[in-house]
């Protein structure tokens, strides 16, 4: 499955660094791209982890997930 996300907050280069930590823990993330305008795309597989499990990833490390894109 392909998820992209718009993701607040996210200006410098260590909140991609802690984003992406935050998504690459869940199991089933196969790849993940961060821009610095808070874009990410993520392709994961569906049997092992869920659209809520990665953005609740995401707001546990204190970013908003603004929406789906």
């Amino acid at each position: 499955m392909k998820l992209s996300l718009r993701v607040g907050n996210i200006k410098k280069a260590s909140d991609v660094t802690k984003v992406r930590t935050a998504i690459t823990t869940n199991e089933g993330i196969l790849a993940c791209e961060i821009t610095d305008k808070g874009s990410i795309s993520i392709v994961y597989d569906n049997y092992l982890t869920s659209e809520e499990d990665i953005i609740d990833a995401i707001e546990e490390c204190g970013y908003i997930v603004i929406d789906k894109v």
